[in-house]
């Protein structure tokens, strides 16, 4: 399988050069936009959100924000501020929930139906490029969320992370998340992205971040087929001349 590159970062990154990102190899980027105070629930905006979101345009990478949601606190004051801080901006990527907190042990059944109000939020409020992706891991997901029929209408954004090659930055002997048998989310068959190598592994310089490490992606590349691509329907033009002047008519084949 083939795949592409890209990053995820937040305030922990500090000041992001997308540009440099990109050289390293990276195709896209995901930026938290904001997530809300553990013990108050007072929402706010990413310390870099406002810096990242206007860099990132001027680099050659696809781009998306993530909101970090806490469901011990309203979800739809969550899903507001976040359509708050997204809606207008030119994003290219749909928008990823953030979903690896349990509020403070809340029950399973809490926790889905609060995650899934904050979703169906952001589609009422029309957030574009939706519905979103998930982001969690499935030593969480398994265990502190709930089972609901409407988690495959996202797509999985996954971590796992595995021993990497030292040489090429990719995973060593893993073809997927989950290609060993092991730490499958419960409720999807596939993945869409896969955060495979994060803290500790000293690529941050290399990708432009501030910080020492930054958390890398892979998704599976789009393959189009070359042996019969789809042809065009290139107009034959007529020229004819009328009262003096070139008369160009259309004519479709």
């Amino acid at each position: 399988m083939t795949f592409i590159l890209g990053v995820d970062v937040s305030t922990w990154q500090g000041r992001m050069d997308f540009a440099r990102c990109a050289a390293a190899g990276a195709a896209f980027a995901y930026i938290r936009a904001g997530s809300c105070n553990k013990d108050t629930g007072a929402v706010y905006a990413d310390f870099q959100f406002a810096r990242s979101k206007d860099a990132v345009v001027d680099s050659p990478l696809e781009y998306g924000f993530y909101w970090y949601f806490r469901p011990n606190h309203s979800p739809l004051a969550q899903a507001d501020y976040f359509t708050e801080l997204i809606a207008r901006l030119p994003y290219t990527r749909r928008y990823v929930a953030d979903f690896e907190d349990s509020g403070g042990q809340m029950p399973s059944g809490m926790v889905a139906d609060r995650q899934l109000t904050f979703l169906d939020r952001l589609e009422r409020h029309g957030v574009p490029l939706g519905p979103g992706d998930i982001y969690t891991r499935a030593s969480f997901w398994n265990i502190a969320v709930a089972a609901r029929p409407e988690w495959v209408r996202h797509r999985l954004h996954v971590a796992r992370y595995v021993p990497v090659d030292p040489i090429t930055g990719l995973p060593a002997s893993h073809t997927g998340p989950w290609s060993d048998g092991r730490f499958k989310p419960r409720d999807w068959a596939e993945w869409a992205r896969w955060q495979y190598w994060a803290d500790g592994n000293l690529q941050g310089e290399k990708f432009g971040a501030e910080s020492r490490s930054i958390d890398l992606n892979l998704e599976p590349a789009v393959v189009v087929d070359p042996v019969d691509p789809p042809q065009p329907v290139i107009p034959r033009v007529r020229l004819e001349y009328a009262r003096g002047a070139i008369q160009l008519e259309v004519v479709q084949s």
